[in-house]
């Protein structure tokens, strides 16, 4: 097609013509592949429509309850991401979200850069004194994600003078500090404030 001449390298260390170049062969293949399509097209059409209805359950959309096909292996509750989507806006308001982290937000106002500055600073800390991070709650050390908890919340002592004190730090995974949060490791919240004594430092109220 372009008319150079070319030649390719066999195996035995001999030369041979070659008719065309990789860009050419790549036209024409694109080209022969679009002949293809415009001869073919219905055809094409109706094997995706037995494909469609001849495999896989028949299911109903939850938001917009419309009927749909998968395969028998699959089991979604959406038609389409735009349901998907829209389902989610309000199925996943708040403490729902997947994301939801409590105790981020103190009384509608951000998290202070102070605060900030002292979970990094101790997370810092601890990866240079110990090598690696690991949760001091569970023992793990493979996590997504590890997170500077305050033992007695930011919620509870928001201006407290020792909340960022490293007595009331802690480094967890995700998961152990979802449920310190959630209050389902409570018992080992009172074992934690009595081992580190900040009883003395915030008072008897946080037991």
């Amino acid at each position: 097609m372009c008319n150079v001449d070319m030649e390719m390298n066999c195996s035995n260390g001999t030369f041979v013509q070659v008719k065309y170049c990789k860009e050419c062969k790549y036209k024409i293949n694109q080209e022969r592949c679009r002949v293809y399509r415009e001869k073919n097209i219905e055809k094409i059409k109706q094997r995706k429509r037995e494909l469609y209805y001849s495999k896989g359950k028949k299911l109903i959309c939850v938001q917009c309850g419309k009927e749909f096909y998968r395969a028998s292996y699959i089991n979604k509750k959406f038609c389409s991401r735009k349901c998907f989507h829209e389902e989610s806006k309000e199925s996943r308001k708040g403490t729902n979200n997947p994301a939801y982290r409590n105790g981020t937000r103190v009384k509608g106002r951000s998290v202070s850069w102070r605060h900030l500055d002292a979970t990094r600073k101790y997370g810092r800390d601890f990866l240079e004194k110990n090598g690696y991070k690991y949760c001091e709650n569970c023992g793990i050390n493979q996590s997504l994600r590890f997170e500077t908890h305050h033992i007695v919340f930011a919620s509870e002592m928001p201006r407290h003078n020792e909340l960022h004190n490293v007595k009331n730090l802690i480094l967890v995974c995700i998961k152990c500090h979802n449920n310190f949060h959630s209050g389902k490791t409570h018992e080992k919240r009172i074992e934690l404030v009595k081992a580190r004594g900040l009883v003395e430092l915030f008072g008897k109220t946080i037991l």
